[in-house]
């Protein structure tokens, strides 16, 4: 499905998968969605190498 996003942690290991887009016109899904992407890169990030 399209698009996919992959979320990969530092030890190589695939860490989430999310599966497709609510853009702008979905309101608050779409404001969801980027809080969901931001707390998990943000939570990969803080992971030690």
């Amino acid at each position: 499905v399209y698009p996919s996003t992959l979320f990969i942690g530092r030890d190589g290991t695939l860490r989430e998968i999310h599966v497709g887009w609510a853009g702008p016109a979905t309101g608050a899904l779409n404001v969801k969605a980027k809080r969901d992407f931001d707390e998990t890169v943000t939570r990969l990030l803080k992971e030690k190498a």
